[in-house]
């Protein structure tokens, strides 16, 4: 702790407050006319957070994932907190250690058992959680842990013959608009199953069509589903739609009996479709395929982004504005190859 007199001619400290949820050190400023009264405000300081560190010691583990998870209710999404939900039963051999009994060996000994037949990626998001909650009431633990490493993940995408022999014998199936949605418009679950298709698309032949998005369904705690806002901006997009899958889906918006599956239901309709047709791919992997046509069209890759809502806030906007008001060529390109492959017309390269 530095304790100086400043340029004003009042004294100043920081005192440290212990680490945050992402290990960063927190500190609090006081300042004081005299040296004296700094030191009597820094000792004021130390006590009520040894008093309140005493109290939070006592909890356990679990104790503290309850009260992280409480007060992370009214800011993160109802999915946030279904998977909090879910990872605050992993590492069962910590639940019931206090705070103060915790140390980097028993943190570790739990992760390298729950490494064991589980992926990386889910290691590093369960004790994402923990080290969040217990950093919070333990503000002074900082472990020093081995992770395993997260490998890369394997790119999957249909085979064109196979997809195509699929999208055939599922005409008229409920699982058909999902489908071409992800293939052709690179749409995820959520985004798909929420929309309304008698006004979040617009039917304008002529390569003119497109998809409004702009919410997202997700799955509560208590399993209900709920239409929310996209996580970021950069989700809220419009992405042309061709004037083939066009006329499949106007079939089903005028269907007043259709209505598009939850995402539950359309990953558990999937696996029995991939199987049935041989095809090796999860439904995301249907968004690869999408991007594998902007890529043969050699699409630039902030439209590429802009059209798979991986983009920042500003280009996203720029994107919008560019598809209202100019009708950009690459969208048009893009519309244009898809009418192809799916009519079995030759396409002509630039």
């Amino acid at each position: 702790m530095n304790i100086k007199k400043n340029s004003r001619g009042t004294w100043e400290a920081f005192v440290f407050l212990g680490h945050d949820q992402q290990g960063v050190k927190r500190q609090k400023h006081i300042t004081a006319k005299t040296k004296g009264e700094l030191l009597e405000k820094i000792e004021k300081a130390k006590s009520v957070l040894n008093a309140d560190n005493v109290k939070e010691m006592e909890l356990t583990v679990i104790e503290c994932l309850d009260r992280y998870i409480d007060r992370r209710r009214d800011k993160a999404s109802p999915k946030t907190i279904r998977e909090y939900i879910g990872y605050k039963q992993k590492f069962p051999e910590l639940h019931n250690i206090k705070l103060k009994d915790l140390t980097d060996r028993r943190i570790q000994e739990a992760i390298d058992k729950a490494s064991v037949g589980h992926s990386p990626k889910s290691i590093q998001n369960w004790w994402g959680l923990f080290r969040s909650a217990i950093v919070y009431y333990r503000r002074e633990f900082n472990p020093r842990l081995e992770l395993p490493q997260k490998v890369k993940p394997r790119f999957e995408m249909p085979e064109r013959d196979k997809l195509f022999e699929m999208l055939e014998g599922i005409k008229g199936s409920v699982m058909e608009a999902p489908i071409l949605l992800a293939c052709f418009t690179g749409l995820r679950r959520g985004e798909i199953s929420c929309l309304n298709l008698a006004e979040d698309v617009f039917y304008e032949y002529g390569n003119k069509g497109y998809v409004k998005v702009s919410k997202d369904m997700v799955q509560c705690e208590d399993n209900s589903w709920v239409v929310k806002e996209p996580k970021t901006y950069a989700a809220n997009r419009i992405v042309p739609i061709p004037d083939i899958v066009l006329e499949r889906l106007e079939a089903y918006r005028d269907d007043p009996k259709y209505k598009i599956p939850t995402p539950n239901s359309i990953s558990k309709n999937w696996q029995r479709m991939r199987h049935k047709w041989d095809i090796d791919c999860s439904f995301h992997g249907l968004r690869h395929y999408f991007a594998s046509l902007m890529a043969a069209e050699n699409i630039p890759m902030k439209y590429q982004r802009g059209l798979l809502g991986h983009t920042t806030d500003s280009m996203t906007m720029r994107y919008q504005e560019y598809l209202k008001e100019q009708k950009l060529e690459v969208n048009e390109r893009l519309t244009e190859r898809i009418n192809a492959i799916l009519t079995g017309e030759k396409f002509t390269e630039n």
